[in-house]
């Protein structure tokens, strides 16, 4: 005879099996008929507390402390910020491949850039900036007031 899978039950019915059996005095025979519930189930109802725990995942392959050793160890220096994210599980003993490198790095919100080439200043635009300089250091306080600096922000129009 083929075994019947396991019915979970819901709330209401494990309220009213613990209602039943702790506050009426009912049997776990007499619940069982009264609610067409098989007895292994109304014995394992009563043995776990009303709102279930969690069912239990497949446990992490890197913890919090892993992820976070992983992050540190990455942002140490500007060498190590280049180098592959497997290369520096590698360094750490963490034998892992590269999707759940890349997971666990996502996990801690570490995301890679393409760092941005900083544009050198033209010769033209040197010497404006130290004519513009040694002419701000004769003007007076009032004068630099109607200055609008854009270092800090952006503006469009």
């Amino acid at each position: 005879m083929p075994k019947t899978p396991n019915r979970h039950l819901v709330e209401r019915e494990r309220v009213q099996i613990h209602t039943l059996c702790f506050i009426a005095g009912w049997s776990s025979d007499d619940i069982a008929f009264e609610l067409a519930i098989p007895h292994r189930s109304i014995i394992r109802c009563l043995s776990q507390p009303i709102t279930p725990t969690k069912p239990g995942g497949r446990r992490p392959i890197l913890d919090t402390p892993s992820r976070a050793q992983l992050i540190n160890h990455a942002t140490l220096n500007a060498t190590q910020r280049r180098k592959p994210r497997e290369q520096i599980a590698e360094e750490l003993g963490h034998e892992l491949c590269a999707r759940t490198v890349k997971a666990a790095f996502d996990h801690e919100q570490y995301f890679r850039r393409v760092a941005v080439a900083k544009p050198l200043v033209s010769e033209a635009n040197r010497i404006k900036r130290i004519i513009f300089a040694e002419a701000g250091i004769t003007r007076p306080d009032t004068e630099w007031d109607r200055f609008i600096w854009t270092d800090e922000m952006s503006a469009r129009y």
